[in-house]
């Protein structure tokens, strides 16, 4: 997995969620991290579903900051929005929809589409 940081997290969203988590008997600092990860993992399980989904040893500059750039979206819109993974709904499916997009911009990831039909082609 790309490595993302709480000031990578804060220069795209510009909300700093060390200072924006609770505290429950451990660091903000450490709470933060731990919300990256979650928001970094669902992205990955979004792009698992794709053919040529990350493969984090071939990936390039932009493909890397496309990656941070899905990750950090899709946290600030839990951030605002509450766990989308835990709530579901329209939400969810509008920023999963979000991810795909970023996520094929640099072809991290694409449509399943081969060829053409059976019925003469599209």
């Amino acid at each position: 997995m790309i490595l993302i940081t709480q000031n990578d997290f804060t220069e795209r969203t510009g909300v700093d969620l060390s200072a924006d988590v609770r505290e429950d008997g451990i660091t903000s600092d450490r709470q933060a991290t731990a919300l990256i990860e979650r928001w970094e993992r669902y992205v990955y399980k979004v792009a698992s579903k794709h053919p040529n989904c990350i493969n984090s040893d071939k990936l390039n500059a932009e493909q890397i900051e496309d990656i941070k750039n899905a990750v950090c979206s899709y946290g600030l819109a839990c951030v605002l929005k509450g766990d989308l993974e835990t709530y579901g709904g329209v939400d969810l499916a509008i920023a999963t929809s979000g991810i795909i997009d970023t996520l094929r911009q640099h072809g991290i990831i694409r449509n399943g589409f081969k060829g053409t039909s059976g019925f003469g082609g599209w």
